[in-house]
């Protein structure tokens, strides 16, 4: 299976629009993290394509804080990460989602993460838009039973991006 998701496109509607046709054909779900909910579900809607998606602190109307799912053999919490402080630290959502997900997916910082603590997964795909470190970026999840790939790509040449852990 494999799971595109994105978080912080700030109402770039043209952005989230190029990054879902450029990979609509390979992807099974998409994932938006918030701020940029509404242009997102309405690209989503355009298209009939299978979608979740959380709000985030600019988003604005009615719509899930966070959201928890499975695919494949692993529980995936999908949140933007602001009620968590996740610019400063991942701690608290860690704590969060421990023992209740085996990856934690989080935008909010405009910095793409990837980190494995113990048995958990931490993702921030960074920002599609307006990164503030580095390319602006996406990520596709592959799972495949108990196996998970990351890769990271930039939302302005859709070639892939080598990110740190930071």
């Amino acid at each position: 299976m494999k799971i595109l998701v994105m978080s912080d496109t700030h109402g770039k509607a043209g952005i989230c629009l190029d990054i879902v046709e450029k990979n609509m054909a390979d992807i099974d779900l998409f994932v938006h993290l918030g701020d940029g909910r509404k242009e997102f579900t309405e690209i989503m809607d355009m298209y009939g394509l299978k979608s979740i998606s959380v709000m985030g602190n600019c988003d604005y109307g009615y719509g899930p804080m966070e959201e928890k799912f499975n695919a494949e053999n692993f529980t995936i919490n999908a949140c933007h990460g602001h009620s968590y402080g996740v610019s400063i630290t991942k701690e608290t959502y860690l704590k969060h989602i421990e023992g209740n997900a085996d990856i934690g997916l989080f935008g909010h910082s405009h910095v793409a993460h990837f980190q494995k603590v113990g048995n958990t997964y931490l993702i921030n795909p960074g920002s599609a838009a307006k990164s503030r470190y580095g390319e602006n970026s996406y990520c596709i999840l592959t799972l495949n039973g108990s196996y998970l790939k990351v890769n990271f790509y930039s939302s302005n040449t859709f070639l892939p991006i080598e990110i740190e852990n930071l």
